[in-house]
C-alpha cells in the first residue's frame, strides 16, 4: 500500500471510529448502551487517531525522501512549500500545513 492510500485509509478509519463513538455515547446517555461500549469504542477513537498519525508521517517522510532525491529538498523553505501539495490551499504563510488539520479530525 503506498503511502497515500495508507493515509486516505486512516482517515476514513478515524470517520469510522468518530461515528462509532458518537453512537456509542448517544446509547449510553439514552440508557441503552453500556459503559464498556462506550469506553470500547473511545479507545478505538484513540487508536484511529494514532494510525492516523503514523500514516501521515510516512506520507511526509517518502514526500522528503522524493525531494531529497531529486533535489528539490535544499534548505527548510523547501519543506515548507512542499507541505502546501497535502493540504491545497491554505499555504497562507510559511508555516507548515497538515492534511489532518484541513478538515479530517
Amino acid at each position: 500500500m503506498t503511502g497515500f492510500a495508507e493515509y486516505d485509509s486512516a482517515i476514513a478509519l478515524v470517520i469510522a471510529a468518530n461515528i462509532a463513538f458518537d453512537s456509542a455515547i448517544d446509547s449510553y446517555r439514552q440508557g441503552v448502551g453500556t459503559f464498556t461500549d462506550a469506553v470500547s469504542t473511545s479507545t478505538e477513537k484513540a487508536h484511529a487517531q494514532s494510525e492516523l498519525a503514523n500514516a501521515y508521517a510516512k506520507v511526509l517522510i517518502a514526500a522528503a525522501s522524493l525531494a531529497f532525491s531529486t533535489g528539490e529538498l535544499t534548505s527548510i523553505d523547501a519543506i515548507d512549500n512542499q507541505s502546501a501539495l497535502l493540504c491545497p490551499g491554505t499555504q497562507t504563510d510559511n508555516a507548515p500545513v497538515s492534511k489532518i488539520g484541513c478538515s479530517y479530525h
